[in-house]
């Protein structure tokens, strides 16, 4: 895991810890590609220092926090694996907007009018709710909302359930 994503996964543990026995966590995640869209739309991704931060972000999925805040970014499945390492089960993750953000933020930002209750924010909302089913669509996505549950701990189910957590963990190639 890159290092900027420690922070993140020390937040999930204490979430995990503190939930009650049927809660649900609610997290969302920065995607990978999102720093690709966004330039994309504005046309920054031509000017070569920003090409070359774009670059970094995707080898590392880290950003440094020059000008925007300091993040790590994921794909659908690295906020996944990192919700379930820390416990957690039955992880789903969505797509908050699709790939039509960065159309929508372009066509404002060059018309200068808002695309709010227009045919093409209603088109772009459906697309968005279309691809929601469509997992490998997901990185299409800025931004994800992960949603889990099914706590399964000693504290609550004794030893033996607290096996089980641990057996299924070691099966998905995660370390307990």
């Amino acid at each position: 895991m890159p290092a900027g994503s420690w922070s993140a996964v020390r937040a999930l543990v204490e979430a995990y810890r503190v939930l009650r026995p049927g809660g649900l966590l609610a997290a969302v995640g920065i995607s990978r590609y999102a720093s690709l869209f966004e330039p994309t739309a504005l046309t920054h991704l031509h000017v070569e220092s920003v090409e070359r931060s774009i670059i970094g972000i995707l080898k590392s999925r880290v950003y440094d926090g020059r000008t925007f805040s300091a993040a790590c970014f994921h794909s659908a499945d690295e906020l996944r694996d990192e919700i379930e390492h820390a416990g957690f089960q039955e992880t789903q993750v969505f797509g908050v907007e699709g790939r039509t953000r960065a159309m929508l933020k372009a066509t404002e930002r060059y018309t200068g009018d808002s695309v709010i209750d227009t045919p093409l924010f209603r088109s772009a909302l459906t697309a968005a709710r279309m691809a929601e089913t469509y997992p490998e669509l997901l990185a299409a996505s800025s931004h994800f909302l992960a949603i889990a549950g099914g706590q399964l701990r000693a504290r609550y189910l004794g030893e033996a359930g607290n096996r089980l957590v641990g057996q299924r963990r070691v099966r998905q190639g995660t370390q307990v």
